[in-house]
């Protein structure tokens, strides 16, 4: 069975299961098929500003507090980006006292978590 994360291992192996038949397996969205109209692969120069996308359950093993840090990186190296951190999750609150603390409100938005369909 392919699984996402050692949580899920954890929770079937509570439930009895051999860990043996599982396999871990990455977790992506494709969306070449799906992009809007609008979007470029085109390089931008540093004066534009980058869309980023972060979309995961938050929970400590997805890095989504490591990619907060990282956009102080981002700031302080003065490249222009929006982070949307898309997803919801135990470390919610830790997450926001991450931006607060690194004063990346204008950089990091949270809007929650949103369906497959409407996150494509």
């Amino acid at each position: 069975f392919g699984i996402h994360s050692g949580e899920e291992l954890i929770n079937f192996k509570q439930l009895g299961f051999d860990e043996k038949k599982f396999f871990f397996e990455k977790n992506a969205v494709v969306i070449d098929g799906n992009l809007p109209k609008n979007f470029s692969r085109e390089i931008k120069s540093k004066d534009e500003t980058f869309d980023l996308l972060f979309a995961s359950r938050f929970i400590p093993t997805k890095g989504t507090l490591e990619t907060i840090r990282a956009c102080a990186v981002l700031r302080d190296k003065n490249v222009k980006f929006i982070l949307h951190c898309i997803g919801d999750g135990e470390i919610k609150k830790e997450v926001i006292a991450e931006v607060e603390k690194l004063n990346l409100q204008d950089y990091v938005k949270l809007p929650g978590y949103m369906p497959l369909e409407e996150l494509i």
